[in-house]
């Protein structure tokens, strides 16, 4: 397998006054992987100690709309008192606009642990979330629940954006590393190989083991720019993809920070 190095990691605050944000830009920017398109997110994660509260950790589409919208959720977090309090609170969550859903429980103390975590989200094509899975560093997770049965569909409505959702609710405070997108279905295998045994140090643009995705990739940000605002494209030039992301208001909301899963 080939690999890359990895270094940086960026930090998204939502105790900050602006909204921490990466939106993609590019030649009027993109709107996600749309249509009834498969699509899988890969993704390194890790909670902040202040703050552990629901964030989003990237959406694209339509919110209001059951189908037309993918937002990818780190945690569900109920009102304290409730569920709040305990670790099976902390669910992943892939939401489909539309509030409809599937989620998945993890065991002792989640992922609110403040250490590196590795998630994948795969969909095949015209899924619906019943049909959606969940890797957690590299292994298969059971669902914890799923409501609704609408195959996605997703609208080009608004720009591909992490660290909110598609109206700049629900802000992150967290970690976040290697965010990569494709128009395909990863396979268990693939998943196993991006994992890599805990770094995430994998070349997506390549093919190689088991991984065999490197042309279907829509989108891979590395988090390793010497650009201040800007987050470029790391499938560019194998796929033909140009998603570059903006930082709005990087120097209140967004830090890059050596802390990297290894």
């Amino acid at each position: 397998m080939a690999l890359v190095s990895n270094t940086r990691s960026l930090f998204l605050n939502d105790g900050q006054p602006s909204l921490p944000k990466v939106v993609a830009s590019g030649f009027g920017g993109w709107g996600g992987v749309v249509g009834g398109t498969a699509v899988s997110v890969s993704v390194w994660f890790k909670t902040n100690a202040e703050r552990k509260g629901t964030g989003t950790i990237c959406a694209w589409g339509d919110d209001s709309t059951a189908g037309a919208g993918v937002h990818i959720v780190h945690l569900n977090q109920p009102p304290v008192g409730s569920e709040g309090d305990s670790a099976f609170a902390h669910r992943p969550h892939f939401i489909m606009g539309g509030e409809e859903f599937r989620s998945w429980e993890l065991s002792g103390s989640g992922i609110s642990d403040e250490d590196w975590h590795h998630f994948v989200f795969t969909c095949p094509t015209t899924g619906t979330p019943s049909d959606v899975k969940f890797y957690h560093n590299g292994s298969l997770a059971t669902a914890h629940a799923t409501s609704g049965s609408t195959p996605k569909s997703t609208a080009a409505g608004t720009f591909f954006r992490a660290g909110v959702d598609v109206e700049n609710l629900f802000q992150l405070n967290a970690h976040i590393d290697e965010l990569a997108v494709w128009n395909t279905e990863l396979s268990a295998l693939e998943v196993t190989d991006i994992y890599n045994s805990g770094s995430a140090n994998l070349d997506l643009s390549v093919n190689g083991g088991n991984y065999a995705s490197s042309a279907s990739g829509q989108l891979w940000w590395r988090f390793e720019d010497p650009s201040a605002d800007q987050v470029m494209e790391s499938f560019a030039g194998v796929s033909g993809t140009n998603r570059t992301g903006f930082l709005p208001e990087l120097f209140v909301t967004t830090v890059y920070r050596t802390d990297v899963a290894t």
